[in-house]
């Protein structure tokens, strides 16, 4: 009995000893773990003092283990992002850099190819004009040979200005060089001028007079003999009489178309004209006299034609004078032998003193007399350099057979009147 009381005693007793024991063998490990904890925040260099009280024990030991080891963590992540972040950078990096280097290429190509192309351009413009002045000296020759001379400086411009245009197409030409070497500087005011005023001239005291005059004489034209003169049917009529008539037609006719040749002349000569602002264009003394020096010709055919259809106006108003009151035989209208010399005179009188005024005006020539003369000695002049082509040979032999005709005519009423008297 007392033994086993003994033996429940000890068993108590050694109960009671063991957590003391195991708290003896804990202490140890306590400090094991605190020095532990301790050199782990010294490594990460934080503060003991800071992190947990000395007197804390192992709780706040155990505490501080478990924070430091999610710094650890959230700093791996960082590094981790840092990194990405880094490698995404460069990935921009270095696809910007392609596309750099793929617009410097794509750049350089296209200049490239731009200045083939310009090279191309510039072989093909310089071919270009290498056979556009070759055609330009073609054609300077032939026009040289046709008219077996030499050329002019304006003729061989306007041969050259031709062959330009029928190699644009009648394009207006931007080669600047071409055209200061046609025209290399501008005319001065007062060449300016005189070519207005010879404009003018050919504008003011011809071509407007002509039309009016042509516009009359279209009008007299196709008047019947009965509307002419008063006459009667019955009886034969005077041959005096169709012979007015006669030339009353053809001097209508002979104004109708002389009017129009100086409407048409003076469009010529203004074309002439407007040709002639070159460099070589020189400023003469008058306007006359720059009409004089370039185109002569153009101004003796209008003057020519324009006072040819004004006498031709006239006599034709004559002979209609003379038929009509002093070869009237109607019972309506008698003879009037003094007052057809009194119209008669007048018309004749007025046409006789613009003869007048106008060998007074004519400064180049002595009269109209010379005048002429001087136009048909330039008309053969032409001819026989073979600046008159076909068309006009034909014109000049029309114009003869019609003159001989109507000569011819007179002629024969002429030789019928002096048979009659016999």
């Amino acid at each position: 009995m007392a033994k086993r009381d003994c033996t429940a005693h000890l068993a108590r007793v050694l109960q009671a000893e063991q957590p003391r024991a195991r708290r003896r063998r804990l202490v140890p490990l306590a400090a094991l773990a605190f020095l532990a904890v301790l050199c782990l925040v010294l490594s990460f260099g934080t503060s003991a003092s800071a992190v947990f009280d000395w007197s804390s024990g192992a709780g706040a030991a155990v505490v501080l283990l478990g924070r430091g080891g999610s710094n650890q963590a959230e700093k791996r992540r960082q590094e981790e992002l840092k990194a990405e972040k880094r490698k995404q950078k460069e990935e921009e990096m270095r696809i910007i850099q392609e596309e750099e280097e793929e617009k410097r290429r794509k750049q350089k190509e296209e200049e490239e190819a731009a200045k083939r192309k310009q090279k191309e351009e510039e072989q093909e413009a310089k071919r270009k004009q290498q056979a556009l002045k070759d055609a330009e000296d073609e054609a300077v020759t032939r026009a040289r040979l046709q008219a077996r001379r030499p050329l002019n400086s304006f003729e061989e411009r306007r041969v050259r200005r031709q062959v330009r245009s029928e190699f644009l197409g009648g394009a207006p030409s931007m080669d600047v060089d071409r055209q200061r070497a046609d025209w290399s500087t501008p005319l001065r005011p007062e060449v300016k001028g005189q070519l207005d005023d010879a404009v003018k001239f050919f504008a003011d005291t011809m071509r407007v007079p002509a039309i009016l005059i042509g516009s009359a004489a279209l009008g007299m034209l196709f008047v019947p003999p009965f509307k002419w003169a008063c006459y009667k049917e019955s009886t034969e009529q005077r041959p005096l009489l169709l012979l007015l008539w006669r030339l009353y037609v053809i001097l209508a006719t002979a104004t109708l178309c002389t009017e129009l040749t100086t409407v048409l002349g003076t469009s010529n000569a203004h074309v002439q004209l407007l040709e002639l602002g070159r460099s070589g264009l020189a400023l003469e003394p008058s306007a006359m006299d720059l009409i004089m020096a370039h185109i002569e010709f153009e101004y003796l055919t209008c003057s020519l034609s324009f006072l040819t259809g004004v006498i031709c106006f006239m006599l034709a108003i004559f002979c209609r004078v003379c038929g009509f009151f002093n070869c009237s035989e109607g019972s309506r209208m008698p003879r009037q032998p003094e007052l057809c010399v009194v119209v008669g005179g007048m018309i004749l009188s007025s046409l006789l003193w613009w003869l007048h005024l106008t060998n007074v005006r004519m400064m180049e020539f002595s009269n109209f007399g010379a005048m002429s003369s001087r136009f048909f000695l330039l008309l053969w002049a032409r001819l026989r350099n073979g600046e008159i082509g076909v068309i006009g040979l034909a014109a000049l032999a029309t114009a003869g057979t019609s003159a001989a005709v109507a000569a011819r005519m007179l002629l024969d009423f002429l030789s019928s009147a002096r048979s009659e008297k016999d």
